[in-house]
């Protein structure tokens, strides 16, 4: 092949890729896709031979029912903490943070090592994301379950970087709060927008009454700043950014991932690997492809280059393209991942390249420089070695399942026959009308016969005992295999008769050791440790802006721009394999001791100290179930406890035994002393307060006594007072009764002396007058 001078062609680079996927395809069709198809054909029950006609139809479920032993096992030991995978740091990362002055109490400046802090936020952040944004638990179960039964669980994970919007409609809102909210720093766009007079709002009464002198006297000019106008109010509507981009993870199904046939493991060694998805045209646009290139790709046609099987229910994946118009049709994808030397330097480099279409058809929609991990991890249960095909539970469980079928469908087949035996008849003794009766019996049916010797049955050998023991054979074969069994899940009783607690100890770990490896393989194979690795990447990578999140029943923001993104991850798998009694009392043997060191060295030792206590009992708390245990459990850093230890040892040293001795005896000396001084003086306070109290009877004795003499004067005294009070009060009245008596006497003489006046100048005027011409003459 000639050598190339300058950069690839697209034409080159699409024959490159073409290639790729067509050897890859060839590679996952040869043997995978057979071994796939036959594992998910026996885990729904279904076996690779068929019964016999007229014979039992029965299938054992083997590799079903050690799935479901070992998946639950499984998930218990990754779920059963708030954190799956814990970060460590690598390096040292020195910062200047502000802290206060022990001495001054004054806030300094101090360069120091945050890479402990910054490993436990992203610890926090990371599996919050996992299991609350992504939801991490559903597509982490999907890969365990594909890993078992298939050998490999493929996950892909990849920042979304779509931009999310909400739509949100105001009404009624006046001007500072429209301006408040259409400011917002998240409002991409205002839409809608009417402005409009407050229909509520009432002129204030000095307003109405110049608007009315305006009225009567045309003349008046009025200010226009007189006359307040209505407030505007502002009906709209905002589209809101909810969010730039997220982080998502998604198990995948073994048929829509291709990797190249040479590759040994899942990572960046492997030189093609790459997800297939059958998208419609509408998909993609809306993606950002071209349109043009789109309607020009080939639609899905209901084949496969490689010749993919059907293999999993309600998948479209070998389905008819019958789309209602071109924009639901179907289009194969490739998302590639290739080594190749593109620009021609002689060195391959990473390139994300996105093909559609057919072979012999397809088009170039992408062409990227790729320069992160692989966005794939692969969950291994058992690998192999130097090959990618992990070994599965089908491998392990496959010839068991058929041997059982066999068995247990003979077992059946020999107790139909002892039911339902076969017959022995004489034609000619036998009613004519009963041989319905002898061919298909009914119950309780009735066969006449003229002679009794002409009906008899076969007898049927019974070997159902023989074969009964193959069965526990091949289960104790799957749990060599598998250590999978009753006993994983729980120790029947039965199981425990006759059994020292050591050899059941024994059985136990046996058990368990097989789900030990799975789960050692899973965190540490790429597995788990990948996922998370990659997923911390793209956070620091691609998260823009700090974010809130509720931890611990506590609101705390993070940052993960300034996080170091090559921190080291471990899975925790220490827990959970076994049952949560073992695993318990395995802690509490573990914090027993720890007791005894810290009662022995003190509780801030540099060796075992409180600190590793609190662990315990948070991974205790773990192993019975319970989650959070950081609320009941905190944690003490070792940097805490050596500064704790460190403030100890600024201390003064304690005293010389024999000197607090000699202290204590003195102590006790001067205690008797003081104690013998103590009782004198109380005695004679007694004494003292004895006469005190006698003297303080007798005065108040004397007291009550002069009281009564006082209180007797006082009535006395009182009565005296009333008595000269009642005789006063008499004298008065009857001064006052005299006097009324005199008065009224003295006016009825005057009344007497003034009618005897008037009746006296009556009499005078009726006298005769001297001169004639007075007198008074009738008519007469």
């Amino acid at each position: 092949m000639a050598k190339r001078s300058g950069p690839m062609t697209d034409g080159e680079l699409l024959a490159i890729v073409d290639a790729q996927i067509n050897d890859a395809g060839q590679f996952a069709g040869s043997d995978r896709d057979k071994h796939r198809e036959w594992a998910l054909k026996f885990f729904e029950g279904k076996v690779d031979f068929k019964n016999e006609e007229g014979r039992s139809s029965f299938v054992s479920r083997d590799v079903a029912d050690t799935h479901g032993f070992i998946l639950p096992g499984l998930l218990r030991v990754f779920f059963s903490s708030d954190r799956v995978g814990v970060y460590e740091p690598t390096r040292q990362h020195m910062r200047e943070v502000m802290e206060v002055d022990e001495k001054t109490g004054q806030p300094r400046r101090v360069r120091k090592d945050v890479s402990e802090q910054m490993a436990a936020q992203a610890t926090d952040y990371v599996n919050y994301v996992l299991t609350r944004e992504c939801n991490g638990y559903r597509h982490i179960r999907d890969a365990f379950s594909d890993g078992l039964l298939l050998g490999n669980g493929l996950m892909k994970h990849w920042w979304d970087s779509s931009v999310e919007y909400s739509t949100e409609a105001f009404t009624g809102k006046n001007e500072i709060e429209y301006l408040s909210v259409v400011n917002g720093p998240d409002v991409e766009e205002v839409s809608d927008h009417e402005i409009y007079p407050d229909p509520n709002w009432v002129m204030p009464a000095e307003a109405q009454a110049i608007l009315q002198m305006a009225e009567t006297e045309p003349a008046l000019v009025i200010p226009e700043d007189a006359i307040p106008q209505p407030p505007m109010l502002h009906d709209f509507k905002i589209k809101r950014v909810v969010s730039t981009g997220r982080l998502r993870i998604s198990a995948l199904p073994n048929e829509e991932f291709l990797i190249e046939r040479h590759a040994k493991v899942l990572d960046e060694t492997a030189r093609f690997c790459a997800h297939v998805q059958r998208r419609t045209r509408s998909d993609l646009i809306k993606d950002g492809y071209d349109r043009e290139k789109i309607d020009d790709l080939p639609a899905f046609q209901g084949s496969d280059d490689f010749d993919e099987s059907d293999l999993r229910e309600d998948d479209d994946w070998n389905d008819g393209d019958s789309a209602p118009d071109t924009s639901t049709e179907l289009v194969d994808v490739f998302e590639c991942y290739v080594l190749v030397d593109y620009d021609g330097d002689g060195i391959a480099e990473r390139r994300k390249v996105v093909v559609a279409g057919h072979i012999g058809e397809r088009g170039l929609l992408a062409n990227d420089e790729w320069g992160d991990k692989l966005p794939f991890s692969d969950i291994v249960p058992e690998p192999r070695p130097h090959a990618y095909r992990g070994r599965s539970l089908y491998d392990e469980m496959a010839d068991i399942q058929r041997v059982k079928t066999v068995v247990t469908r003979a077992m059946l087949d020999n107790t139909y026959q002892t039911i339902y035996p076969q017959k022995i008849a004489r034609k000619d003794a036998i009613v004519a009308s009963s041989w319905g009766e002898v061919v298909n019996p009914t119950w309780g049916g009735t066969i006449w016969v003229n002679d009794m010797a002409a009906l008899n049955y076969v007898e049927a050998p019974n070997i159902v005992p023989q074969l009964a023991p193959v069965l526990e054979y091949m289960d104790q074969v799957g749990t060599r295999r598998t250590g999978a069994s009753d006993r994983t899940q729980t120790l029947g009783l039965d199981a425990l008769q006759n059994q020292t607690a050591t050899a059941v100890n024994a059985v136990q770990s046996a058990i368990f050791a097989k789900t030990e490896e799975y789960a050692r393989n899973i965190a540490e194979f790429g597995g788990l440790r990948r996922l998370f690795s990659c997923c911390l990447k793209l956070i620091v990578k691609n998260q823009d802006r700090p974010k809130q999140i509720r931890l611990r029943d506590e609101w705390v923001e993070m940052d993960p721009r300034a996080w170091d993104a090559d921190m080291d991850v471990v899975i925790n798998v220490g827990l959970g394999t076994g049952s949560r009694d073992r695993d318990a009392a395995m802690l509490q043997a573990l914090r027993q001791s720890q007791k005894e060191y810290i009662a022995a060295l003190g509780p801030f030792n540099e060796y075992v100290n409180i600190g590793n206590l609190l662990d315990t009992d948070r991974k205790l708390a773990e192993a019975t179930g319970i989650r959070n245990a950081e609320r009941f459990f905190p944690e003490l850093s070792q940097d805490e406890i050596a500064r704790i230890r460190e403030e100890q040892s600024k201390r003064p040293p304690p005293p010389d035994p024999r000197i607090v001795a000699l202290q204590q005896k003195t102590q006790l000396e001067r205690q008797k002393a003081t104690g013998d001084m103590q009782r004198k003086a109380m005695e004679t306070r007694a004494d003292i307060e004895l006469q005190r109290t006698k003297a303080a009877a007798n005065l108040q004795s004397e007291r009550e006594r002069n009281a009564m003499d006082l209180q007797a004067q006082r009535e006395k005294n009182a009565m005296e007072i009333q008595g000269m009070r009642e005789r006063t009060a008499a004298e008065i009245e009857l001064d006052r009764q005299a006097q009324q008596a005199d008065l009224a006497l003295r006016r009825e003489e005057m009344a007497y002396e003034a009618e005897l006046t008037a009746q006296n100048n009556l009499l005078e005027a009726m006298k005769p007058s001297p001169n004639p011409d007075l007198n008074i003459r009738g008519p007469g």
